[in-house]
């Protein structure tokens, strides 16, 4: 089994596919703001999309209590490199619900990760307005 496009290969991929044009890069990036693979997509052109909300978007323990912590990881993103618009990100589906297995009431999250819901405003709009 192969392993995973490193960066590089996918910032080449991105530029191969964008051919200049404005670009999105979205989801798990399995990194946080500030670290090495973080600043070299900022040297990319890639900033990080307005986030208001810059609580943690893992949790750790959701999936098997329910609790819904702040991890301190913000893992997934919304980046945006040569695009003229309002963005804004925030997160989502981070309660805990309560499911039936096996007769029983479990307290979990949906997911690991919550979610995270971008809003793309008209270009030129006023970056971080609410």
């Amino acid at each position: 089994m192969g392993s995973a496009p490193g960066p590089a290969a996918e910032l080449d991929w991105g530029d191969e596919k964008a051919g200049g044009a404005p670009a999105l890069l979205l989801g798990d990036r399995n990194t946080t703001p500030g670290s090495s693979l973080f600043r070299r997509l900022e040297r990319a052109g890639f900033r990080d999309a307005n986030v208001p909300d810059r609580r943690a978007t893992l949790s750790h323990d959701g999936l098997g209590t329910g609790d819904v912590e702040d991890s301190g990881w913000r893992l997934d993103h919304v980046l945006v490199r040569g695009l003229d618009a309002g963005v804004r990100t925030e997160r989502i589906l981070d309660g805990p619900i309560t499911t039936q297995a096996s007769r029983r009431a479990v307290r979990t999250t949906l997911s690991d990760h919550f979610g995270v819901l971008t809003t793309i405003g008209a270009a030129g709009a006023e970056r971080g307005a609410r």
